[in-house]
């Protein structure tokens, strides 16, 4: 069942609910320092945020793929379909936060990997460095 556009009052009304709810994470935040710190809780969702735009790029990579403009390099590596299937309720959810494919072929795997390395090195990178006498 298709809907039409959204009216100017449900628009107002899922603006004023994510305001709402925004503040109310920040409460809780607040109230629950002593068990979460800010730091922890940047930490997570610092963590979170790379998960999900390796994802990102996985699902590029396989746009680009299924359209002709990147070769796939070869068939797919495995199947691990039998353990934790793409398509499926928690593995499209895992699939989604986190890029994984249960038949990855190896341009795919190679850019994950390369994601991965990158960001690696970024992070390693930043470290402040000491110096020696």
């Amino acid at each position: 069942m298709a809907q039409g556009p959204l009216s100017d009052q449900e628009i107002v009304a899922a603006a004023a609910a994510g305001f709402l709810l925004a503040v109310a994470t920040y409460y809780l935040l607040q109230v629950s320092r002593r068990v979460l710190s800010w730091r922890v809780f940047f930490s997570i969702t610092e963590t979170m945020l790379l998960f999900l735009a390796a994802s990102l790029r996985i699902t590029a990579t396989d746009n680009l793929i299924d359209l002709g403009m990147l070769p796939a390099l070869s068939g797919r590596l495995w199947d691990s379909s039998t353990i934790l299937r793409d398509s499926g309720p928690v593995g499209g959810l895992i699939g989604s936060l986190t890029g994984y494919r249960a038949r990855p072929n190896l341009l795919e795997l190679l850019v994950y990997g390369a994601y991965w390395a990158g960001i690696w090195w970024f992070l390693l990178s930043d470290q402040p460095r000491t110096k020696t006498a």
